[in-house]
């Protein structure tokens, strides 16, 4: 197990209860998307500790590193599509997320 992400997750999880907070006072659907992409940026890092486990683990850990990083790509994407209460941005954005996940498992 590899111990160096844990100040980098300190640091998101600070940003994360900030970003929070702010979220809670505002009641735009964008607030939420930013803060599930810092979400997925803190799965990124405690995903990373577990990286150097042998066997599936640390195979299942990869695959959750480099997804976590893309989910967020996404989520903050789409936090910045001025409809993205819309229902066909919502499926767009699902498609997104599934086909590169995918992708990623294959790979």
């Amino acid at each position: 197990m590899d111990w160096s992400p844990i100040p980098n997750l300190a640091a998101i999880a600070l940003l994360i209860c900030a970003f929070a907070s702010v979220a809670r006072q505002s009641h735009a659907s964008v607030s939420r998307l930013w803060l599930v992409g810092w979400m997925a940026i803190a799965l990124h890092f405690v995903a990373q500790i577990f990286e150097s486990l042998p066997n599936g683990w640390g195979i299942v850990a990869r695959i959750t590193t480099t997804s976590a990083l893309l989910w967020a790509g996404i989520f903050f994407q789409s936090a910045l599509i001025p409809f993205s209460h819309k229902s066909s941005s919502r499926w767009m954005m699902a498609s997104l997320l599934a086909t590169n996940n995918l992708y990623i498992v294959l790979l």
